[in-house]
């Protein structure tokens, strides 16, 4: 089963501008910074309308840097609000640049949504309409302040009513449309892509129209191919047409298993995609069990087990896609990828199990890397394979330094158990400074 990730892996970077080459590594214990690389100017439009900048002399390279860690952050999942998040580098961009740029507003409207995702999860109602609301605000400002551009707030406002309205399919595929044009960046093209691709697969969209925005999309996005944001969404592209076609023969082998065979666990697996499709996380997972529960094929209790981990996945609830790939782990031992998706949930829970950093918020990725460690050892594909080395190479330097594990009294080598949700024994590692 082509791998969940790649199809939802740019929805959370609609208008993002990914044309940095700058990184940095942060010294968990002092909070001091150093940069690697520098970053490269933004070149952006600046506002005709609004105040570009609100100091003399603005440093530019500094406003452009801010950008690059704001959308490194995003990367890594630390949205925020804490210190060196990516709202903390947007915030520092909008108090000095408000005018310079529209992606001021598509980013710092996205990155409040993702904040009041968290909230949500987190069953906070309360600072989940609170950033909601900033991020409907920012959208309106940024309408304001780009009055040429408006446009392209479109897949912003689509994401945000998405999260609001699910339901509202008809609602949130004409705002994507609205951003459907040459001027597109390349996340804004992938998330028309992928609701176009999502519309299709649920009846909400015949199979001509769906067909027709994606050229579209692919059009805008080979017309700029060269570039490297560009050439990855070409490419995102490719993956989310596989990932449909996979989903939809899988259903179908899956009817097609079961017709004749045991009634419940028919009826099960329908009402799951049906709740899954809809959004009714709690349904679906109800219904994965009992269809789980009612049949004997290994293969299609894993394929479902991916589906159902990968869609809980996305959702950003953690512990019932463990659950599920838990299963898949179960229907077949020798892959490698259902435990590869695990670290991953791991290695973005510092925010859930503290708060987002020191050592409450570093100890998860220790069990984290036993995962990738265990994944990479199995039957994993040579690019997942690739990323969970890279991804622990990066996040090496974020371990625990020797100073924090002696002021915790522990020692490297060590047995711990990681609470939280992760709530797993692992082994002490440092960062080795």
């Amino acid at each position: 089963m082509k791998q969940v990730k790649s199809i939802f892996y740019y929805l959370a970077f609609i208008a993002v501008a990914s044309v940095f080459t700058q990184c940095k590594t942060q010294d968990s214990a002092s909070g001091t910074e150093d940069t690697v690389v520098p970053s490269r100017i933004l070149e952006t439009e600046r506002s005709t309308v609004c105040e570009v900048f609100t100091v003399e002399n603005p440093n530019l390279g500094k406003i452009s840097q801010d950008f690059a860690d704001m959308n490194l952050r995003r990367q890594a999942g630390d949205y925020g609000p804490g210190q060196y998040s990516a709202f903390d580098y947007w915030n520092k961009v909008y108090d000095v640049a408000p005018g310079f740029s529209i992606l001021v507003y598509t980013d710092g409207s996205a990155i409040h949504r993702e904040m009041a995702v968290k909230a949500k999860e987190d069953g906070n109602d309360d600072l989940f309409e609170e950033y909601m609301d900033k991020s409907d605000e920012l959208i309106e400002l940024g309408k304001q302040c780009f009055p040429a551009k408006a446009d392209q707030f479109g897949p912003v406002e689509a994401y945000n009513l998405e999260i609001r309205s699910p339901g509202a399919y008809q609602d949130i595929l004409a705002l994507y449309k609205k951003g459907l044009n040459a001027d597109a960046d390349p996340y804004s093209l992938g998330a028309i892509y992928r609701y176009s691709s999502y519309m299709e697969f649920i009846g909400q969209l015949d199979a001509a129209e769906a067909a027709d925005l994606k050229q579209k999309a692919r059009t805008y996005a080979r017309a700029k191919a060269g570039l490297k944001d560009y050439d990855y969404i070409l490419e995102e592209f490719d993956a989310t047409d596989e990932y449909y076609v996979e989903a939809a023969a899988e259903a179908e082998a899956a009817t097609e298993t079961e017709a004749g065979g045991n009634g419940d666990a028919s009826s099960a697996y329908d009402q799951m995609m049906s709740a899954a499709k809809s959004g009714n996380l709690s349904a679906a997972m109800s219904n994965f069990k009992t269809y789980i529960a009612g049949i004997e094929d290994a293969d299609s209790k894993y394929q479902t087990a991916m589906y159902i981990g990968g869609v809980m996945y996305s959702a950003s609830d953690y512990p019932k896609a463990r659950e599920a790939y838990r299963v898949a782990m179960n229907a077949n031992p020798a892959s490698g990828e259902p435990i590869y998706y695990v670290g991953l949930m791991y290695l973005s829970s510092g925010e859930l199990c503290g708060p987002g950093t020191g050592f409450d918020s570093q100890r998860v990725l220790w069990p984290a890397f036993d995962k990738l460690t265990l994944a990479i050892s199995k039957t994993l594909s040579a690019d997942l394979k690739a990323d969970a080395t890279r991804t622990m190479n990066e996040y090496r330097q974020y371990l625990p330094t020797k100073a924090q594990l002696s002021a915790e009294g522990l020692s490297e080598g060590a047995s711990y158990t990681v609470p939280c949700w992760i709530n797993e024994t692992t082994t002490v590692r440092s960062s080795g400074s």
